[in-house]
């Protein structure tokens, strides 16, 4: 094979640079399907917290978006101003 004429000095061997490039896409498309696993993974997040010995309970989902509440049977005695300031400290 002969020497590279001046039209590829710049960039080397035609070969090499397409198995450069084809190692640049595999990377590039790994990461790929990397990120959209972590996204994937991350909509199924969820955090819970109880406030007041397990009377009151929250689920939010990833965006913070409230899922669940749970109100057990300590709360029926409780003002209206009480269990919303409750809530609000979850």
């Amino acid at each position: 094979m002969s020497a590279p004429g001046p039209r590829y000095a710049m960039f080397g061997d035609p070969e090499q640079a397409s198995r450069r490039i084809d190692g640049w896409q595999a990377v590039i498309e790994a990461r790929a399907a990397r990120t959209r696993e972590l996204a994937q993974r991350q909509t199924e997040l969820a955090a819970t917290a109880s406030v007041a010995e397990g009377s009151v309970t929250a689920t939010v989902d990833h965006s913070g978006r409230l899922t669940t509440l749970k109100l057990d049977d300590r709360v029926h005695g409780w003002s209206l101003e009480k269990l919303s300031r409750t809530v609000i400290e979850l």
